[in-house]
């Protein structure tokens, strides 16, 4: 397919030929769990340095739209018991 495209577009083969990618924007992945219902991630991917072809991918649980912050619920859901969240005592 590349090469159908290049030998009709000068300029896509140009820009093809220079492998300038940019980052991604953000990303958010979604999983629904079958007892905590619909969950949000927002995923950050990290390569390391010096050897691109591996990645690191953290995902970070999204507040409710709800929540002012924190993971809240359905996450809760997850976690019976005490809430596993660190507190800060006075």
């Amino acid at each position: 397919m590349v090469a159908r495209l290049a030998a009709v577009s000068p300029e896509f083969a140009a820009l093809w030929a220079r492998h300038d990618v940019g980052g991604s924007g953000p990303l958010v992945k979604a999983v629904r769990h079958p007892e905590a219902g619909d969950l949000l991630f927002d995923l950050t991917r990290l390569t390391v340095a010096g050897r691109p072809d591996l990645v690191l991918d953290l995902y970070v649980p999204r507040p409710a739209p709800s929540e002012g912050g924190g993971a809240g619920p359905p996450f809760d859901a997850l976690c019976p018991g005490p809430s596993p969240r660190a507190t800060v005592e006075a």
